[in-house]
């Protein structure tokens, strides 16, 4: 019997260190190669759980059936301000991502025109347009109740209107979609959009209950060319919101939406928001918003109200995706501009790296301490120097928001293999 005892423990022993090998050898294969910056501290790069951890272990759950069996999505969504409309730091991410699992299955995300808007936007795809469009973003005066997901709308009324959508701007056949969503409306509700892939016409329809178009392609693609010619009545109007490309393939799809100058009641302004929000049902939510909220006076930085405004934001999307893993980034380190010719660190650091443990501890959500990753107060300074941050001291240079993209990837990696 002690003999039996013995060799169990022995076989378990054998088991326990061929487990750790092979999370290690995963590890090793899964991490990114990151630069060596003095001023970094590598060693906090990892996820942070002020309190309950049970939303990421199920995000978790749903990445073992993906990583193991090849079955099941993944939706993320990473939402913010400036960081995330350049999609350089969050491409990163998607690009990361999409190399966990079998093969490259998993849709691009959703998409929008930001060229229209005269503002900047990724780089990854191309939309062209043709007409005269009008746009709106969630931080203007105007009336938010038809801003959604993008934070952004365009509405036209030129029967000359059209989009072209080409996925892969850079790497030829990565994206591919058979159905497209046309997230919008028309005054007209017999009215829907007239789209062609490769010169061959594609009939849609319109969905009321989710205010979007959708249309099933014969094969898979990666560009299509939409016309909106049926605008030749007078007072029709269309409203665009989104385009979102999908596919029946396996994967994670990663859905970045970022406003330029957003805060937090940015996006609560947004009336459509969670009806949108319902076409992308995300498994995780990405929050990068709050480099904006923080960018007063330093005293003047209301704690409870930011708080306040994040519960309101949170349960918003608690509706649509209950028990959705929540990931929050802690702002960057960052100058206030004092004068036109004078900035100084922003002290209100600090002070939201505290409240977003505070909010992550209430709702059971994770934290990525950007703030105390990159080195602290007066840390940005540094990253200029090394081509990493611009010289506002605010925003990062594109190898920046790579690394950023890297190390954020490592750290989910990291603590998904060892949690």
């Amino acid at each position: 019997m002690e003999m039996r005892k013995e060799n169990l423990q022995a076989y378990i022993a054998v088991l326990l260190i061929m487990v750790l090998c092979h999370v290690q050898c995963a590890a090793q294969t899964l991490l990114r190669q990151l630069p060596q910056h003095p001023f970094i501290d590598y060693s906090k790069n990892r996820i942070v759980y002020p309190g309950d951890s049970a939303r990421m272990e199920r995000l978790y759950s749903k990445l073992d059936s993906l990583m193991v069996f090849g079955q099941g999505n993944i939706s993320v969504l990473h939402i913010g301000g400036s960081h995330v409309q350049a999609d350089v730091f969050s491409n990163r991410m998607r690009m990361n991502l999409a190399t966990l699992g079998p093969g490259n299955g998993a849709e691009r995300g959703v998409l929008f025109p930001y060229r229209m808007a005269r503002t900047n936007g990724p780089g990854s795809y191309r939309i062209a347009y043709t007409g005269q469009w009008e746009t709106r973003k969630n931080v203007g005066r105007e009336d938010g109740c038809a801003l959604g997901l993008t934070g952004y709308i365009a509405t036209t009324d030129d029967p000359l209107a059209s989009l072209s959508v080409k996925l892969n701007k850079d790497i030829a056949g990565f994206w591919q979609f058979n159905t497209l969503r046309i997230v919008g409306s028309c005054t007209d509700s017999a009215f829907v959009p007239q789209l062609t892939v490769e010169g061959e016409h594609v009939g849609g329809e319109y969905l009321p209950s989710e205010e979007c178009y959708i249309y099933h392609l014969p094969a898979y693609t990666d560009s299509v060319h939409i016309e909106f010619q049926g605008l030749k009545k007078e007072s029709v109007t269309f409203r665009l919101s989104a385009l979102i490309p999908e596919n029946d393939l396996t994967g994670i799809t990663y859905h970045s939406v970022g406003v330029n100058g957003a805060a937090v009641p940015s996006w609560l302004r947004c009336g459509n928001f969670e009806k949108e929000l319902n076409l992308v049902k995300p498994d995780l939510v990405i929050f990068g918003i709050g480099i904006n909220d923080a960018n007063v006076p330093y005293g003047q930085f209301d704690t409870t109200a930011f708080k306040n405004n994040y519960n309101d934001l949170i349960e918003r999307i608690e509706r649509v995706s209950p028990g959705c893993a929540l990931l929050f980034i802690t702002n960057n380190d960052c100058c206030y501009r004092v004068s036109r010719r004078s900035r100084i660190p922003n002290k209100n650091g600090p002070l939201v790296e505290k409240a977003f443990f505070s909010i992550a501890r209430e709702h059971g959500g994770a934290v990525w301490n950007m703030f105390d990753i990159m080195g602290g107060l007066g840390s940005m300074s540094l990253w200029q120097k090394a081509g990493l941050a611009r010289p506002d001291k605010v925003h990062f240079t594109p190898a920046g928001y790579e690394l950023l993209g890297d190390m954020l990837y490592n750290a989910i990696v990291l603590d998904y293999l060892y949690k």
